[in-house]
């Protein structure tokens, strides 16, 4: 009994991933990461279309002291990464295209945020 109370709390405390998880750094123009910046991703029908038409949920995300935000993702898929223009930079955007990955797979995007002067 108890090792079947024991399991139970494990599972809970570490719950299973159900895909990808994507990894989006925002770093300065010197490779300094960007902590507590605002994010969004966008699932997209395809990146080289004009305009891009969006096929899911928008998530909002921001980012960690790494400069880090996660975000678990399907693959394959096309996502517009979003990054409003805030605390001095610029608006960016990003399209990327993910390839079909395994539940255990970390795809990483690192994005340059350049200063609304620069």
């Amino acid at each position: 009994m108890r090792s079947i109370i024991l399991g139970a709390i494990v599972m809970m405390m570490l719950p299973g991933r159900l895909g990808p998880t994507l990894s989006i750094q925002l770093v300065e123009p010197g490779w300094l990461p960007l902590a507590g910046m605002d994010l969004r991703l966008q699932p997209v029908e395809a990146c080289g279309t004009t305009p891009l038409k969006a096929v899911g949920d928008l998530k909002q995300l921001k980012t960690n002291k790494a400069g880090i935000a996660q975000v678990e993702v399907t693959g394959p898929a096309d996502y517009q990464i979003t990054v409003p223009s805030q605390g001095g930079a610029k608006r960016t955007m990003k399209c990327v295209h993910l390839f079909g990955m395994k539940p255990e797979d970390t795809p990483s995007v690192q994005l340059v945020i350049e200063p609304n002067g620069g």
